[in-house]
């Protein structure tokens, strides 16, 4: 893994267009340095037998049964609208309106 020097935190400050004092370039490049040598460390473990992590919590979604069930209609479903023309919603016009 490349060295994350001091040239790369201006140049990542430059771009963020943050203005940064010395102090903080030298103490960003070594926070970042700790932070590459942890993820070396977990680069390095041997995770062929971990099984994929979907989600941190074991909790199995609720869900309800696929069952095939008749449909109420067009008909009604329209009829249940405020306006309706046939079989069709019936909405005010937003395109064009003035």
């Amino acid at each position: 893994m490349s060295k994350f020097g001091a040239d790369t935190v201006r140049k990542v400050a430059e771009l963020a267009r943050l203005q940064l004092t010395e102090a903080e370039v030298t103490k960003f490049t070594e926070q970042v340095g700790h932070i590459l040598a942890y993820v070396e460390k977990l680069d390095a473990l041997d995770t062929a037998q971990v099984a994929p992590l979907l989600s941190p919590l074991e909790v199995v979604p609720p869900l309800r049964a696929d069952d095939l069930r008749p449909s109420p209609g067009a008909e009604v479903m329209v009829s249940l609208a405020k306006e309706h023309l046939y079989e069709s919603y019936k909405v005010p016009q937003v395109m064009g309106a003035h």
